[in-house]
C-alpha cells in the first residue's frame, strides 16, 4: 500500500467528506434550533438567538463528523470503482482488504475529533442550549393588558398588578422579576396572593420556580468529568445504571465509527454511497436504540461488547 494509492483514496475522499459533513451539519443545526425555538416559550433577541445558534451548532458536530467519516469512505471506494481503480489493484494482486485499511485510516482523526466532541464540547452546547432558553424565557415582561406563556404558566398584567395561573392555582402581585435557573425561571413576587382550591393565603415576598418544557438538566448536559463525580453519587442511590451507559456509549460511538466508515465502504464496492452511508447509519441507530432501552442501563460493558461485535461481524459480508 504506496503512498501514491494512499494519495488516490484520499483525493477521492476528502471531498465528499466535507461537503456531506458540511450539510449534514447545517440540516441538523436546523432542525435542532427550530426544535429549540418551538421549545422556548418566548422569542428570544437578536443576541440571544445568535448564542442559541452557536449552542445549537456545537451540540450536532458529533453527528456532522460521523456523517463525514462515513461519507468520504463510501464516496473514495465508489469513485475508484468507477474510474476502474478497484479492478485495476486487483490485477495487481491488491486485495480488496487494502482499501479497507484506507478507509480505516482516513476514519481515525475523525473519531478522535468526535471523542473530543462527544466527551466535553457536546454536552457543554447542549447546557447552552437549556441555559439559553431559560434567558429567553426570563426576558418576558409583559406589559399591562398584555398576556405571555412561561412554562404551564400563563402571566398577564391588569391594573399594575401581575396574574398568573396554571389550570389549577392561580394569584397575583404588586411587584414581580423573573431570573433563569438551570431548568426553568424563577420569578419573584412581592405583595403577592395565591388561591388553590379553597385555600387562600397571601405573602409579602414569595419565589416561585417555573419549570420549563424540555429545559430540565439531563445528563447528557454533563461533561464526562462531571458526570463521573454524579456517578458516586447516584451509585450509592442504586440509580446509576442509566448515567453509566452515557458515559459509556459517548466512548463507544466514537470507538465504532472507523468500524462503521470501513462497513460503507465494503457496502459502496456493490451500492451507491449514499445507500451504504444511509444503511450504516440507520443499522447502527437502531441497535444504540434497542440497547438504550434494554441493555445498556443494566449492563453498560456487555452492551458495548454487543455493540462492538455486531459492527465487527457486519464487515464480513461487506467485504466478501
Amino acid at each position: 500500500m504506496g503512498p501514491p494509492l494512499v494519495r488516490c483514496f484520499l483525493r477521492a475522499a476528502v471531498p465528499p467528506a466535507l461537503a456531506t459533513g458540511a450539510l449534514a451539519w447545517v440540516l441538523l443545526s436546523i432542525a435542532g434550533l427550530g426544535q429549540a425555538l418551538l421549545a422556548t416559550s418566548a422569542a428570544p433577541g437578536p443576541q440571544l438567538l445568535g448564542q442559541l445558534a452557536l449552542a445549537v451548532l456545537g451540540s450536532t458536530a458529533g453527528l456532522a463528523l460521523g456523517v463525514a467519516a462515513l461519507a468520504g469512505a463510501a464516496g473514495a471506494v465508489s469513485r475508484l470503482r468507477e474510474e476502474g481503480a478497484l479492478v485495476a489493484l486487483a490485477a495487481a494482486g491488491l486485495p480488496p482488504g487494502r482499501v479497507a485499511w484506507l478507509a480505516l485510516g482516513f476514519a481515525l482523526p475523525l473519531a478522535s475529533a468526535s471523542l473530543l466532541v462527544a466527551h466535553e464540547a457536546e454536552p457543554r452546547a447542549r447546557a447552552l442550549v437549556r441555559d439559553t432558553r431559560a434567558l429567553a424565557a426570563a426576558s418576558v415582561a409583559p406589559g399591562e393588558g398584555e398576556t405571555v406563556r412561561l412554562g404551564t404558566w400563563w402571566l398577564g398584567v391588569s391594573n399594575g398588578r401581575l396574574h398568573f395561573t396554571d389550570g389549577e392555582s392561580r394569584g397575583s402581585a404588586g411587584r414581580w422579576s423573573l431570573e433563569p435557573r438551570a431548568g426553568g425561571v424563577l420569578v419573584a413576587l412581592d405583595d403577592a396572593e395565591i388561591e388553590s382550591g379553597s385555600l387562600r393565603a397571601s405573602a409579602g415576598h414569595l419565589l416561585l420556580p417555573i419549570a420549563l418544557r424540555g429545559a430540565r438538566v439531563h445528563v447528557s448536559e454533563l461533561t464526562s468529568a462531571a458526570l463521573s463525580r454524579q456517578l458516586a453519587v447516584s451509585a450509592s442511590l442504586g440509580r446509576d445504571g442509566y448515567e453509566r451507559w452515557i458515559c459509556h456509549k459517548r466512548t463507544l460511538l466514537a470507538a465504532i465509527l472507523p468500524l462503521l466508515s470501513v462497513l460503507a465502504a465494503g457496502l459502496a464496492r456493490r451500492f451507491s454511497p449514499g445507500l451504504g452511508v444511509g444503511a450504516t447509519l440507520l443499522g447502527a441507530w437502531a441497535l444504540v436504540r434497542v440497547l438504550d432501552g434494554t441493555l445498556g442501563p443494566r449492563d453498560p460493558w456487555l452492551a458495548g461488547a454487543l455493540l462492538l461485535g455486531a459492527a465487527l461481524a457486519a464487515l464480513v459480508p461487506a467485504w466478501r
